[in-house]
């Protein structure tokens, strides 16, 4: 029921579209659903009724994708470059009308939910959904709209065929609309920990807020490598 509740707009969303964009999203439901036997043996909840955060069903490594881009400031972004630190990776584009606002105030909210003397170890990178659009210019503005400040926050783009393959592996169902242009896609967090490797998927919502706020905590209390 948990699994249904938490996935089943990501699965509607996967049944409308054509065959080739079904696979990513049947991808992430995948490694969710190996979780599902941890869901069933979790039974008791906390004392008002919220299920507590699953971290130990819900972790997986898995590889993070190869990302080469450049910020809202044109500077190089590199997510190896960043392995040592806890980074929060979506994505988003500047002229997205719906869940996309979401996704940036849910991402910032958690980040004020951790004691500021840690978020030196912590970065956010949103990777547009809008390549051909999305120039760095474009991402300052969403940048400033948002109140998101390099380097915490790293809005990223680049040439299209390397973003919609940084997209792909991050199993973001993606789709455009050929009559309004607006772009249909998954809303998704993948959390990597600080060896580089994809720890927690999660979406919008406000138990996957918390969850998502719990994850970022527990992640950032592990060890830096080599510590």
């Amino acid at each position: 029921t948990v699994l249904i509740g938490v996935w089943w707009s990501q699965i509607q969303e996967a049944l409308a579209r054509p065959a080739r964009l079904v696979a990513p999203v049947a991808a992430a439901a995948a490694i969710v659903a190996t979780a599902a036997t941890g869901f069933a043996l979790l039974g008791t909840q906390s004392d008002g009724g919220e299920l507590p955060f699953p971290a130990e069903d819900l972790r997986t490594a898995l590889p993070a994708p190869v990302l080469r881009l450049v910020n809202q400031a044109n500077e190089p972004v590199d997510l190896a470059a960043l392995r040592g630190k806890v980074v929060l990776l979506t994505a988003v584009y500047a002229s997205c009308p719906h869940t996309c606002p979401a996704i940036l105030a849910q991402a910032k909210r958690a980040i004020e939910a951790v004691p500021p003397e840690a978020r030196a170890d912590l970065r956010v990178v949103a990777v547009t959904l809008d390549p051909n659009h999305d120039s760095s210019s474009v991402l300052a503005e969403l940048a400033g709209m948002h109140e998101l400040e390099a380097p915490l926050y790293q809005l990223v783009t680049g040439p299209p065929t390397e973003v919609e393959g940084v997209l792909d592996h991050m199993g973001i169902a993606r789709e455009r609309n050929p009559e309004t242009g607006v772009i249909d896609h998954a809303n998704l967090f993948l959390l990597l920990d600080r060896n580089g490797a994809v720890a927690y998927r999660l979406t919008l919502g406000e138990r996957q807020e918390r969850w998502l706020i719990s994850a970022l905590q527990l992640l950032l209390r592990e060890p830096a490598i080599g510590g």
